[in-house]
Parts: structure tokens; sequence; C-alpha cells
């Protein structure tokens, strides 16, 4: 107010009152009038060059009104304002991604680990029934199972080749209790991390109350200097016309009404109102009048203070105010619930996942040792254990009695060098004999030539056991030394008799197996051959067998001798024993 000089100390408001202008509307460089401005409050306008009416708060942060009156945030910056947060990325909600945490403990978690890389698993899961992978196949590794994680009665129903130097089992009594596994849930967990603490900042806008103000009011655009008016108690005369420049020391010649604004000591004519109290602002009432109120949201927002100083604000309103969060739910802090993630890896945590349904699991779990579990009892599925699972040493070491219906069910091998086999009478191969140069090797063979088809026979009674299925054979041969051309197929098919069955009977379909050789004198294993029907076989017979080489075949490339020094037969048992 270009006439008056106001004076605001910690217990009073002076005005110091004039014969000039004496009311708000009659200065040069203020509204004109009070119409339509009920209930707000003077402010600088935008240019710093005059007074104009405002909404109470317009453009400023009150503290009774929730963080959402601000403009969108972004989650950089509300980190910023956060002193002591844990984390770099985006504001975590219930509902939204998580992200990848660098570290947290997850407790009573739910749900399903989906697509989850196990890390080093503490085994603490308290599994029950087999052990079953729904997503990538696991296994126990060959040799893995030792003899003193199998009860008495563990090698029930095995079946299987059965290989190594295990000639017998007794006592085989029990379950298979004693296979514990165990599913980690230490890499499951969660993130996020603690939001606390003070901000800081700078409350800037169009502040429009001031508390607690001492010194002048330099605030107030007028056209008078602060040095012009005394400090207090007196009144301001004199003649004074034209413009108001310069240090002028007195202002007279002007009049007016004195009845508008109450106060301790004098009035200005503004409507008559009550005295004012600390932190009242002057507020137009209608359109003549005005009076000291106390507007609501007092005590701006003050950038010293942190958030605290703000009215309760609910996470939905927190992230209506951010505009780059992920989620919906509510705002998370450590030690809250997480609520249900649409998305995250989950590295480096640590706790127990109760309830957790792992979904498909990439195993990559680092387990050492014996399959254990701390929790409940787990048990391995029948007939999950095969025979290439078992060490050597697994079943060397079994006593008790072998009751029950334990058998050993797998392939057999009988070997059957060439001087086992008979040359046929017609078409025969010839017998050869010869030692090998340095270390005097011997070499027995049947020579089998390489244009006319020969064949020769043997004869095997099985043990018991033997299951009356199908069987195979394996060649071993070699060759003297010729330049080219290495390939040759052997044959074989079988035929069984029993007790007084005629034996000039017809073989059964003949299967083959084809190999190249390639060096002098080195020994050849051919391929295993298909299945093998025996003719007729039955329980206790005796199986005639007979092995030729196909000399007509394609594969039968060689333009010498073959000389085979043997055969593997396979065939299967189904129990080990002949009682």
């Amino acid at each position: 107010m270009s006439a008056n000089r106001v004076i605001i100390d910690s217990a009073t408001i002076r005005i110091l009152k004039y014969t000039g202008a004496t009311t708000f509307l009659a200065l040069t460089d203020t509204p004109t009038t009070y119409a339509g401005q009920a209930l707000k409050i003077p402010r600088v306008n935008a240019g710093g060059t005059a007074l104009e009416f405002s909404d109470a708060g317009a453009g400023d942060a009150l503290v009774a009104n929730p963080l959402s009156q601000f403009a969108a945030t972004t989650s950089a910056q509300i980190r910023g304002v956060i002193s002591d947060e844990t984390g770099s990325g985006l504001l975590y909600f219930q509902g939204g991604d998580i992200g990848t945490p660098s570290a947290g403990v997850a407790t009573n978690l739910t749900g399903t680990a989906a697509g989850l890389t196990a890390g080093t698993v503490t085994t603490n899961a308290n599994l029950t029934g087999p052990v079953t992978s729904s997503g990538n196949a696991t296994a126990i590794a060959n040799g893995a199972i030792l003899n003193a994680m199998l009860a008495n009665g563990a090698v029930a129903n095995l079946s299987g080749t059965n290989t190594g130097d295990q000639t017998s089992i007794v006592g085989i009594t029990g379950t298979l209790a004693q296979f514990n596994t165990a599913l980690s849930d230490a890499d499951f967990a969660t993130g996020g991390g603690t939001v606390t603490g003070a901000s800081s900042g700078t409350n800037t806008g169009d502040q429009t109350s001031i508390v607690g103000i001492t010194g002048t009011l330099a605030q107030f655009n007028t056209a008078l200097s602060d040095a012009d008016f005394a400090t207090g108690g007196g009144t301001v005369t004199g003649a004074s016309s034209g413009t108001n420049t310069g240090d002028q020391t007195s202002v007279s010649g002007n009049s007016g009404s004195t009845n508008a604004l109450n106060s301790a000591t004098t009035t200005i004519n503004v409507s008559a109102a009550a005295e004012p109290t600390i932190g009242q602002v002057l507020t137009a009432t209608s359109s003549t009048t005005a009076t000291w109120q106390t507007v609501a949201g007092t005590g701006d927002a003050l950038v010293a203070n942190p958030l605290s100083q703000f009215a309760a604000t609910t996470s939905a309103q927190l992230r209506g105010v951010i505009s780059d969060e992920t989620g919906s739910g509510l705002l998370y802090f450590q030690g809250g619930d997480l609520g249900t993630p649409s998305a995250g890896v989950a590295t480096n945590l640590t706790g127990t996942a109760a309830g957790l349904t792992a979904g498909t699991v990439t195993t990559n779990a680092n387990l050492t040792g014996p399959v254990t579990s701390t929790g409940n009892a787990t048990a391995i599925a029948n007939g999950a254990i095969s025979n290439a699972m078992l060490a050597n040493s697994a079943v060397a070491n079994l006593s008790g009695t072998n009751t029950g219906d334990q058998t050993l069910v797998g392939l057999n091998t009988i070997w059957l060098p060439a001087k086992s086999m008979e040359p046929r009478l017609t078409n025969g191969p010839s017998v050869g004999t010869i030692e090998l140069s340095t270390n005097k090797i011997m070499i027995m063979s049947l020579d089998f030539d390489a244009t006319t088809e020969e064949f020769a026979q043997f004869r095997i009674g099985y043990p018991k056991g033997f299951n009356n299925g199908t069987v195979t054979f394996q060649p071993f041969w070699s060759h003297a030394a010729t330049t080219t051309n290495f390939g040759v197929v052997f044959a074989v098919r079988a035929v069984a008799v029993g007790n007084d069955d005629a034996q000039d009977v017809a073989f059964g379909t003949e299967q083959s197996s084809t190999d190249t050789g390639g060096t002098t004198n080195d020994e050849y294993i051919g391929p295993t051959s298909a299945a093998i029907t025996i003719s007729g076989v039955a329980e206790g017979d005796e199986s005639i067998f007979e092995i030729s080489r196909k000399v007509a075949d394609g594969g039968d490339t060689m333009a010498i001798d073959a000389r085979l020094q043997g055969i593997k037969v396979l065939y299967t048992v189904s129990t080990l024993f002949d009682d």
C-alpha cells in the first residue's frame, strides 16, 4: 500500500495512518473490486509489478493436503527425496515388476516359480512324495547311489543290464525309504527396500502466505521505498504531489476515510474487522469488505522439513503422483507383504518359500553328497532307479535272508570264441591261426571267404532265468593286409529245440551287423545287431545259432577273408537264480 507503513513484530501488528489512499482497492497497483474474490488472498502477480487476488494456497503445497496435490513425479525424483532408500529402479507397488533385487529374505511366499534358475540351495524343503520334475528332466548321476543309502529291500524289481562284479545278492528286505531327497527354497525371495527418512529440496511456486515475518515489507511492490516511513507511532504529514520517487521522507496533501481496518493502534479504510492474530491473512469477504482470516492449509510446505509435514497420504494417492511406477497395489517397504508381483528376477535371495509351487524350474542347484531331506521324508518313485545309477559297491555287501519276489532283470552276455563254433560241412569257413610278430599274440579265427557265403554254428543252453525273448549279437573280427574296401557284414539266425524235439528244423529270421575295418591285424568290434527271434523257443530249450558272412550285401566290400574271432550274445533274464 503506497501510503501506509505496516510494522510487524513478535507481539503486535502496527499500522501507521496517513491521509492518502485509505482502501486496498484505491491503490494504483491493486485490484479495483472485491467482486467475485470471496475467500481469496492477495499475492504478487507473475510479473512482479502489482498485487492480485488468488485462491488460498493456489499453486502452493499445503501441509493439510496429501502428496497427490503435486505434479507427476518420477521414481528417480522421489528416490532423490528419500535419504535412506535401497535400490535404484522404479518405485514398486503390489502387483508390479519387482525387477532384480540385490538381496532379500523370502519367507511365507506362495505361488509358482516359473522359469526359475536355482543357485546354491540349502536343502530344507520339507518335500513329500516321489521326487518329480515337471520342467527340465532331472536324473541321479551314474554311480551316485552308494551302499549306505540302500535298505535291505532296495534292489527289489530292478531292471537293466547286470554289469560289474556283482555275482549274488543276499538278504534284500524292506522298502526304499532311505532315499531322502531335498528341494531347497533358498533361491526364492523377494525384493524391495526401505524407503524412510527425511526429504529436502526447494519449495518453489507462488507462496501466498508468510508466517513469522520480521524486518521490512519489501515484498509489497509500491511506489515508495521503506526509507520514506517512520518505524512506528506517529503521523506522516505534509504536502506531496506528482510521482513518488527517490528517498521522500514525508507525504502530505492526501485525505480519505479512516474507518476500514481495525488494529490495536489505528485503522485504515477497509471493512471493519477484528484485530488479526499471528498467521492470519487479509481476505476479501465480499465486493466491499475484507477481514483477517485463518486460511485452510495454512502453514505451507517448507523445503527444510521432510514429507511427514504433509497430511496422511494413501498408496493410491502417492501412485497417482508418480508417473513411471510399476504395479497398482500398496506401496512396499522392507518387511511388508510383497503381494503378487507380475514379473521379477530373484537373485541372491534367502529364506523359506512356504507353500511355494515350483513351475518350470531349471535345475542348477549345485547340490553335493547324498540327497537328504531335513523336513518330511521323501521317496524315489518305484522303478525310478536304473542299474546305471548304482555304484559297483552299492549291492556288494548286503546280508540277511533273500525273501519275497526280488529279481534282477536285465541284459546278460555270453562270450563265444571262434574256436567254440563248428564250421558247417557245406560251405564252412576255414579255421585260421596266426601268431603276431612282435609279442607273439595268437589270433584264432574262422576265416570267411570274400566271394562265397560261408556258415558256422554254435549252441547255447540258457539258464533258467532266460526270459525266452529275443537276443542280439556283436561280432569281434580282424583282417589281413589289403588296400581298399574294408566293409564286412556278419549275420546270425537261430532256432530252439527241446527234449525229444526233431533237430532238423528251419532257422528263424537272421539279423546283421555291418562294420568297417582298415588296419591289418587290428581288432574290430561291430555294432550290436537288431533283435533276433529264436524260432520255437521255450523254457529249458537249447538254441542253435548259425553265423555267416553276407558277401552279397552291398555293405560287404572287403576283397579278402574276414577273420571272425568270436561274438557276444546278449540275452535278457527275469530272475538271477535257477532255484
